[in-house]
């Protein structure tokens, strides 16, 4: 989506939303919407751009073991249970 062919100014308010809490949010949110002027009421500058984008490889790496991690942790649900072998000893 390109912001600027809809709005003038491209903004994103997330204050609020639990992904704030995580290192990294706003480098990951700046880089995967490069089209964003501002993030949570504070503009985007250039230089912060470039920096987010320079730790943005490592930020996702990090963002998608934690989901590998959480997804595992989940219990399963009835159907998968009722799947799953006996146990044998």
């Amino acid at each position: 989506m390109n912001c600027n062919a809809i709005l003038p100014h491209c903004k994103r308010y997330l204050t609020g939303n639990p992904c704030t809490g995580k290192d990294g949010y706003r480098d990951f949110v700046i880089t995967t919407l490069p089209n964003l002027r501002i993030l949570d009421g504070q503009e985007i500058e250039k230089s912060e751009r470039i920096l987010a984008r320079q730790r943005y490889d490592e930020i996702r790496a990090r963002f998608l073991n934690d989901r590998e991690i959480k997804l595992s942790e989940e219990p399963k649900n009835e159907k998968e249970v009722a799947n799953e072998p006996d146990e044998v000893e």
